[in-house]
C-alpha cells in the first residue's frame, strides 16, 4: 500500500523537527523510513512495528521515537496497538520519548488520545509531545 502524500509531508515534517529539537547538530543518527526507496539505515523493529522516525540516544539505552498519522489514521486499531506499543518501549528509559505528528487540525485529538493510552498501558512518566505542520513552520494545503 502506496503511503499518503500527506503522510509523506507528515514524516519529513516529524524529521525536520527533530532534528532541530532533539539532536541539535550533534551528529547522533536520525534514521528515517520515509518510504521513498533511499538506501541506508533505516528504523529498527521496535516492538513488532517500524517508527517513521528513530534516535538511539547515545550514552544510553533510549530512543526518540516518532510516528507521523493522517487524520483518517490517527485512531485506527492499528495505530492504536503501534502507539501503545512504542509508549511501552519508551518506558524502559527515562531519556526516551514519543513525537507523533499529526495535521494540525487533529493536535487535540492527538493529546488527548495519549493521554488516555498512557493511562491504559501504564506508561504515564513516557515523555511524549504532538507536533504539526505548523511547528516545523511550514504551512501546506491538502
Amino acid at each position: 500500500m502506496a503511503e499518503s502524500v500527506v503522510h509523506r509531508h507528515l514524516v519529513e515534517i516529524l524529521h525536520r523537527w527533530v532534528a532541530r529539537q532533539c539532536v541539535h547538530g550533534k551528529g547522533t543518527a536520525v534514521l528515517v523510513d520515509d518510504g521513498d526507496g533511499r538506501t541506508g539505515p533505516r528504523p529498527p523493529m521496535v516492538n513488532g512495528h517500524v517508527p517513521d522516525v528513530y534516535v538511539p540516544l547515545l550514552g544510553s539505552m533510549g530512543a526518540i521515537l516518532g510516528e507521523s498519522k493522517t487524520a483518517s489514521d490517527l485512531e485506527s486499531d492499528r495505530s492504536l496497538r503501534q502507539l501503545k506499543d512504542f509508549l511501552r518501549h519508551c518506558n524502559f528509559s527515562k531519556s526516551s520519548c514519543l513525537v507523533l505528528a499529526v495535521p494540525w487540525t487533529h493536535v487535540v485529538a492527538a493529546r488527548n488520545l495519549l493521554a488516555t493510552l498512557k493511562q491504559r498501558t501504564e506508561t504515564l512518566d513516557v515523555k511524549s509531545c504532538v507536533i504539526s505542520e505548523l511547528d516545523a513552520g511550514v504551512v501546506w494545503a491538502s
